[in-house]
């Protein structure tokens, strides 16, 4: 009598135990498999920047589980390449990762202080130039890009909309002008 009773909690619990052992053993599976192990890892959107370089940054390899993969981590770390403007990724199952990016276009070298940076057409300077690298390659930076704007570092501390807006403009007129 005591059994028959708690017969269908025994078989409740069975049942959440062999459910919970089915969900495990379906994770170790997803996580350990070779089926899921990352063959390929395709860029898209890469126009300046190699392909490969952008792979090398990312901090999954080939080979890697795509489920422990934390496409988090890997967006961050494209982001932190200053040429990559967005960045985004997703997996492709059973075994391609595909990140997407999206680069600057430098437009003009704007001046704060003494240094020189590249900046886009939203005016944003987003990359020191390296004017000593670019003319050496024989890519006379001041042939290619306007000399937009010519301000303080410390004005794009204090006072950021308004020379934001200052090297917007000029970016601009530069684009228009084709001097880029």
């Amino acid at each position: 009598r005591t059994l028959r009773r708690s017969l269908p909690a025994l078989v409740a619990t069975a049942i959440v135990i062999g459910i919970g052992l089915g969900v495990f053993a379906g994770y170790r599976f997803v996580t350990t498999s070779e089926r899921f192990a990352i063959a390929t890892i395709e860029v898209k959107g890469a126009q300046r920047l190699a392909e490969d370089s952008v792979r090398a940054a990312l901090p999954v390899k080939l080979g890697e589980n795509i489920f422990t993969t934390d496409l988090g981590d890997v967006t961050r770390a494209l982001r932190g390449d200053p040429w990559i403007r967005s960045a985004s990724a997703h997996r492709e199952l059973p075994d391609k990762l595909v990140v997407e990016i999206r680069e600057h276009a430098a437009v003009a070298v704007v001046q704060l202080g003494t240094d020189l940076y590249l900046a886009d057409e939203t005016g944003h300077p987003f990359k020191k130039a390296d004017v000593e690298a670019a003319l050496g390659a024989g890519r006379g930076v001041q042939s290619q890009l306007a000399t937009a704007v010519g301000r303080a570092s410390r004005e794009f501390v204090d006072q950021p909309i308004e020379s934001r807006e200052a090297c917007r403009c000029r970016c601009a007129a530069a684009v228009r002008s084709g001097m880029h």
